[in-house]
């Protein structure tokens, strides 16, 4: 499993991503905002794709897509010699300063078997940007 460290989640939902047999994406109920937020669609053929802006500017898909989410950035994976191996084909100069090149790349391949991704809807989350954001918590 991997979380990205400045979210606040509920224990319980994070408890279903936990006991899933499957590789796990996770999506969330706020708004998809350029300055903050990691967006997942699913392209024509139903197969995940991450967007993000590391500036926080703009965001932008250049394809026809099924559905576009929110990312809740946690993800679990079911093959993790898959993950190792991605990790050491693309190298730290391909990372492009996000571990989502990686993540982009493993769900990506797994993609072709739709039944081995579930996605997980986490309602109590909060991508904790600042100092300012944990202190706005009021779950």
């Amino acid at each position: 499993m991997f979380a990205e460290g400045d979210l606040y989640f509920s224990k319980s939902e994070f408890s279903l991503v936990k006991k899933e047999q499957n590789n796990v994406i996770t999506i969330n109920n706020q708004p998809i905002e350029a300055k903050k937020s990691v967006a997942l669609y699913f392209d024509s053929l139903n197969r995940p794709h991450y967007i993000y802006d590391t500036s926080h500017g703009l965001l932008t898909i250049n394809e026809p897509f099924l559905s576009i989410y929110n990312s809740a950035q946690i993800w679990k994976f079911k093959d993790v010699d898959l993950v190792k191996s991605i990790c050491f084909e693309l190298g730290p100069e391909k990372h492009k300063g996000t571990n989502l090149t990686i993540i982009n790349e493993y769900f990506r391949r797994v993609a072709n078997n739709h039944d081995s991704i579930k996605v997980i809807r986490l309602k109590k989350w909060v991508n904790c940007n600042t100092i300012n954001d944990f202190d706005e918590l009021t779950f």
